[in-house]
């Protein structure tokens, strides 16, 4: 599969991108490929989602050097920027406490409202739970 840069750039009506990227943006809204078949192209048009006017900052960090080096042969093995990697794991991070913390509000709430269980009916529940029960052979 071959991709034609000077037609991409004709189809956006903006320079093409790097040769190893294969996609242009179409003012951050639309990603253009033009995959040539044959005697023609195929053309595909796919909406993606870029905010522009998200606002960024710098952040920076010290890493053990153990874990800085996993970061680069993810990096590597992902063919991602060490930065988009860190990114990710941040923001899965984030989204993770943010759901304990949800859960904890959650569970404190319940606790002020009432409904709770006592020690004993806790253990009959795990009793009940560790009893393996086996099908009859046939």
């Amino acid at each position: 599969m071959a991709w034609d840069l000077e037609f991409l750039e004709g189809a956006i009506g903006a320079p093409a991108p790097d040769p190893d990227q294969q996609v242009a943006s179409l003012h951050g809204i639309l990603a253009v490929l033009a995959v040539e078949r044959g005697i023609g192209y195929d053309i595909l048009i796919i909406p993606i989602k870029v905010d522009h006017k998200m606002e960024t900052r710098v952040v920076t960090s010290h890493l053990p050097s153990d874990l800085a080096e996993k970061l680069d042969g993810l990096a590597e093995r992902l063919d991602r920027p060490k930065g988009w990697i860190v990114k990710e794991a941040i923001a899965s991070y984030v989204a993770l406490e943010e759901e304990r913390r949800r859960l904890t509000l959650e569970a404190l709430a319940d606790v002020k409202a009432g409904r709770t269980h006592d020690h004993a009916e806790i253990e009959a529940w795990a009793a009940a739970v560790d009893t393996p029960k086996r099908k009859a052979r046939r």
